[in-house]
């Protein structure tokens, strides 16, 4: 019986590791990240948490504190404002609207952090941006073992956003592998160091 117990108490631990919740922005209160009314459910998402905000709601999101997430997805056209604060992503990043905006109100010290983990594949930082989306007044740093950057036929621009990927360097396999396909672009100012960009299908840059 005891044996029993043990058993279904890792398996209990192991599977809150493999899955992690799903957190919807609804917006329905106000743009304030910590208020739960805006959440689906009524919970402010916690720092394990795959975070979706969808578009077209009353109100967008705005950090108002550090925050940490397993992932966060931009399920169409919309806008997450960082203000001054951190946002550190776990494991991917997915923008899906054809106008979408991230900003800062401090370019010194709002930032995007991607802190995967050397090793696995799955453990790593990924960046996907399948439609149109821009950075702004931020800094955008891939602090990740082998952090890649996939932008698919849309624009991805960066404004007055100081981009750095801290991990690794081009000569010892970890570099930041930025890839642009089918006819995208990416524009603004992009530090290239420790980095390596692949273009597919036409994709280009306007640096």
């Amino acid at each position: 019986m005891k044996s029993k117990v043990l058993i279904i108490i890792v398996f209990s631990i192991l599977s809150t590791k493999i899955y992690a919740a799903k957190a919807i922005w609804e917006g329905n209160e106000s743009s304030l990240w910590n208020v739960n009314a805006n959440w689906k459910g009524g919970k402010v998402p916690q720092k394990n948490d795959d975070i979706i905000i969808q578009s077209c709601r009353a109100f967008q999101p705005c950090l108002v504190n550090d925050v940490t997430c397993n992932s966060l997805t931009l399920a169409g056209s919309t806008s997450l404002c960082l203000d001054k604060y951190v946002l550190t992503i776990n494991k991917y990043f997915v923008n899906k609207g054809l106008c979408s905006y991230i900003t800062g109100t401090d370019s010194t010290q709002a930032k995007i952090v991607f802190s995967g983990k050397a090793g696995k594949l799955l453990d790593r930082s990924t960046f996907y941006n399948t439609g149109n989306l821009t950075i702004s007044n931020s800094i955008f740093n891939l602090n990740a073992d082998g952090a890649e950057v996939y932008n698919y036929g849309g624009n991805l621009t960066f404004i007055s956003t100081f981009i750095k990927n801290e991990y690794g360097n081009a000569n010892d396999g970890n570099p930041l592998k930025i890839y642009v396909h089918n006819n995208g672009m990416i524009k603004g100012s992009l530090d290239l160091t420790n980095s390596t960009m692949y273009f597919v299908d036409n994709g280009t840059k306007s640096i």
